[in-house]
């Protein structure tokens, strides 16, 4: 078995609500997006804890990969600004 953290450049697809077009309302203190979503393509870099079992042959070389399971299986959080800050 073999457990490691890999560096990751992935691509990723997104949709998320325009909240720069959002309407606030007061009584809820609230932005309430309005029907137009924003869709893109970005590249990202991630860091993922996994493990691998590998089995071998009868001379205990690598004869082929069994199983692969993400350590860390929830949700990652990314922030597609490139600043770091969510307003413009």
């Amino acid at each position: 078995m073999v457990v490691a953290t890999a560096d990751m450049k992935v691509g990723v697809s997104y949709t998320h609500p325009d909240w720069d077009t959002a309407t606030y309302d007061s009584e809820d203190k609230a932005l309430i997006p309005v029907m137009e979503d924003i869709s893109g393509e970005t590249e990202v870099r991630i860091d993922v804890n996994f493990s691998m079992t590998i089995a071998v042959d009868e001379d205990g070389q690598p004869a082929e990969i069994e199983s692969v399971t993400f350590r860390n299986d929830r949700f990652i959080y990314i922030d597609l600004n490139e600043d770091g800050y969510p307003y413009k």
